[in-house]
């Protein structure tokens, strides 16, 4: 059997090299940006919360607090949105950009705009799937806490993995949609629905090669992550015993501001270097991949499509 997760990866490299080289300044910055923010595959979003910035709850101290919370909330929520919608635009520019061989980010992010939308409330609507109960779970450990029902805290230790298991299926449909779906939807010009419809029976058929391209992609992000990493490092802990124990005073600090900006600005060209190929690699092995399936779909747009 020809696994297609295996023998695509020559090729997407093959590609990759043939999109990057020769080096063009303005072809990698505007990558750059893309990857940014369509790096669904291939990068994290953290956020975290000090336990000290948690206020001390009482009937007083929530009136005077609720005021803030919820302009930072509605903040939080407004910049959730915004990232959100310009990331899930971003996948189909990338897309786009990869099947064409042409980076314009203007252009393509117009016409990427209305289904980015479409996709940002899919991912929107499975993130409620884990977020739901996970909040659920959480209420009732509170509500058995505050009661020392027994009863409460047995269900919650039982919804558990009900909500782990539905964690699950929402990081597997939000990879599989990136992937897979997305390319779909931006060759037939439909809805993620649609897409998935278009897409279910290629899955259902061949199952066993996108498992095979689940094991695969799972070992080259863990590779990819880790040499960004090694790059990253190579670069921040020199930089960060340079300036360890330094004393901070008058003309002094002018110039180790300025080195420190220059110094943020390398490690950005140095991060671009290596996540500017990486994920044009990565999605470049997943078109193909779907390329090599039955899927209606080939990696080389029709010629109106480069119109």
């Amino acid at each position: 059997m020809d696994w297609y997760a295996l023998s695509t990866l020559d090729d997407a490299l093959d590609e990759t090299r043939s999109l990057l080289t020769p080096v063009q300044l303005g072809v990698w910055l505007r990558l750059a940006v893309v990857a940014v923010f369509a790096g669904g595959a291939t990068g994290t979003r953290n956020a975290s919360v000090s336990i000290e910035a948690v206020p001390t709850w009482g009937v007083r101290n929530a009136l005077e607090t609720a005021p803030r919370l919820v302009v930072l909330a509605a903040i939080a929520l407004a910049l959730f949105a915004v990232l959100g919608v310009v990331g899930s635009v971003m996948e189909f520019v990338l897309v786009s950009a990869l099947r064409t061989r042409t980076v314009g980010l203007r252009r393509q992010f117009a016409a990427g705009f209305a289904p980015g939308l479409r996709l940002f409330g899919f991912r929107f609507a499975l993130l409620l799937v884990v977020l739901v109960p996970v909040a659920g779970v959480v209420a009732l450990l509170l509500a058995a806490l505050g009661t020392e029902s027994i009863t409460l805290a047995v269900v919650a230790v039982v919804l558990v993995p009900i909500a782990g298991v539905l964690a699950l299926a929402a990081v597997v449909t939000s990879a599989a949609t990136t992937a897979f779906v997305v390319p779909l939807m931006q060759d037939r010009g439909v809805g993620v629905i649609e897409g998935w419809r278009t897409f279910w029976p290629t899955l259902r058929g061949e199952l066993r090669q996108f498992v095979a391209y689940a094991a695969v992609r799972f070992a080259l992000s863990v590779l990819a992550g880790i040499l960004t990493s090694i790059v990253a490092g190579a670069f921040a802990v020199p930089v960060a015993l340079a300036f360890s124990g330094l004393a901070l005073t008058g003309v002094a600090t002018i110039i180790l501001a300025a080195v420190g900006v220059l110094a943020l600005l390398v490690a950005f060209a140095l991060l671009v270097a290596v996540q500017v190929p990486v994920t044009t690699y990565l999605r470049y092995h997943s078109l193909l991949v779907l390329d090599a399936s039955g899927a209606a779909f080939r990696l080389r747009p029709t010629p109106d499509e480069n119109a």
